[in-house]
């Protein structure tokens, strides 16, 4: 892009006018959708979804002056990328997280001891289908991982992620010295309980 035709989109968007960014859109749209679908793997929606979030962050760091014409298509394409690895990131904190489903965990694993013959065979069924096998398997990871840990941390664990118990309550129940002290002893137990969960799905995968 040359100087004048960068500073035409810069006036263009600053007047209100998209045209000349929607063109850019479209100029540089297949081949950012075609990197992130070959670099990272993407699904076409997902890159499609991406590159706009990536368009419409840089339509607002041109009408803040943190862009220059030096190479539009790689300043975009970086922006993409940059985007993509957030979601990445964001669905691998989700991996552990997302079996802290309290009620339908503690429904599946409820069911797994059941030994009364008359329990209700459709709530039986309607349990075990609750979840995919992935899911349970995460779930049977999680179950696995807290046995490990000592019972203070599972104790802690417990009132934290399925009683829902805040941190300055914990001080009375587990004597903590400070809220520093529980919020610290907390994150350690957590961090170990992920660390344990990732091994098991490694190891079992």
């Amino acid at each position: 892009m040359t100087k004048r035709e960068f500073h035409h989109l810069v006036t263009s968007l600053q007047s209100g006018n998209d045209k000349p960014w929607g063109d850019l859109y479209l100029k540089h749209r297949q081949y950012c959708v075609d990197f992130l679908k070959k670099k990272f793997n993407c699904a076409n929606n997902d890159a499609q979804d991406i590159y706009m979030d990536a368009m419409i962050k840089f339509r607002n760091e041109v009408l803040r002056d943190k862009v220059s014409n030096a190479n539009i298509k790689g300043y975009i394409t970086k922006i993409a990328q940059n985007e993509c690895l957030k979601r990445l990131n964001k669905q691998k904190r989700t991996t552990t997280n997302d079996v802290f489903d309290v009620d339908k965990v503690e429904n599946y694993l409820a069911q797994q001891n059941v030994q009364d013959d008359a329990y209700d065979p459709l709530i039986q069924q309607e349990a075990a289908q609750a979840f995919t096998t992935q899911q349970k398997r995460k779930i049977n990871a999680l179950v696995w991982a807290k046995q490990q840990l000592n019972p203070r941390c599972q104790q802690l664990l417990t009132a934290t992620i399925v009683e829902g118990i805040k941190l300055s309550k914990l001080l009375l129940r587990f004597k903590f010295s400070n809220l520093n002290v529980a919020k610290t002893t907390k994150s350690r137990c957590k961090k170990k309980l992920e660390s344990l969960v990732a091994q098991y799905l490694n190891n079992y995968t």
